[in-house]
Order: structure tokens, then sequence, then C-alpha cells
């Protein structure tokens, strides 16, 4: 059984939604700043691996990655916010269920 004492995403969304009634323009200027981070990043790596200094495996493309998330992020924290805190709240029941039946 899952217990469902840690609910980290219904109070993300109670202080969202307050934010959003207060700022009504912080979401649109949240995106631009979210999709000015992720296309100047492509366009750095881009530019890395036109002058032959793009490495090889994950290190030398981890930027690019993070920047993906974080400008997914501010872009839109409305789905991805929730979405991962839901994935923690999961990961955080679970682990208080296991302790709680020892």
């Amino acid at each position: 059984m899952l217990l469902t004492d840690i609910n980290l995403e219904s109070s993300w969304n109670t202080l969202w939604g307050n934010i959003q009634q207060s700022v009504g323009s912080l979401l649109t200027i949240l995106g631009y700043v979210g999709m000015l981070l992720v296309v100047g990043s492509v366009l750095k790596w881009l530019w890395d691996r036109r002058r032959g200094q793009g490495g090889q495996g994950f290190q030398a493309h981890s930027h690019v990655v993070y920047t993906l998330v974080l400008g997914a992020v501010l872009a839109a924290p409305d789905v991805m916010i929730p979405w991962m805190l839901g994935a923690l709240d999961a990961v955080a029941n679970g682990i208080s269920s296991v302790g709680k039946g020892l």
C-alpha cells in the first residue's frame, strides 16, 4: 500500500496559482527566457561542433542537455514542475511506506 503523506505537487499548484494571479505576465517572460537559453545553447553547441571542439561523449554535450531541461522548466512551469514533483512524491512516499513497514 502506497502512502500519500507527502504531496509536494498540490502545494506547488497552490503556490503557482497565487503567483500567476499576482503577476499575470510572468509566464510569458519565463517562456522568453527559456527560449533564449535553449536557442543560445544549441547555437553554441553547433558553433563548437563546426570548429571541431565538440569532443566525444556526454561530457561534450552536457551543457546542451542541462540548458534544454532548464529552458523547458522555464518555458512550461505549469507542466514540468508538477511532473517532476509528482515523480519526487512517488519516490518519497515509496521510501516512507517501506520505512513505516519496518
